[in-house]
């Protein structure tokens, strides 16, 4: 899931926190804002674009069990390969 990986990825972008423009993702900047107004949102029903589904997702990402969910594989992968470069270093 793409969305999955842009919110975890935006959640610690060095150049999208600091106001500049990511060069990894388009809408980087975006989500950003989108994380900063989901920190606070408490309606169900919320009309902010990709907020409810944001929720829902990250929501099942930190509760998933699942090795093969296709959901959160890419994102597992995605840290995984993360964490492995980290270590190399």
């Amino acid at each position: 899931q793409e969305r999955l990986v842009l919110l975890s990825h935006s959640s610690q972008c060095e150049y999208s926190l600091r106001g500049h423009k990511c060069r990894a993702f388009l809408h980087c900047s975006e989500t950003l804002r989108l994380l900063s107004h989901m920190a606070g949102c408490r309606n169900q029903n919320c009309d902010v674009p990709d907020c409810n589904i944001s929720k829902f997702l990250l929501r099942h990402y930190g509760v998933c069990v699942n090795d093969t969910c296709s959901v959160c594989t890419l994102l597992r992968a995605v840290m995984s390969r993360k964490r492995a470069r980290a270590g190399q270093v």
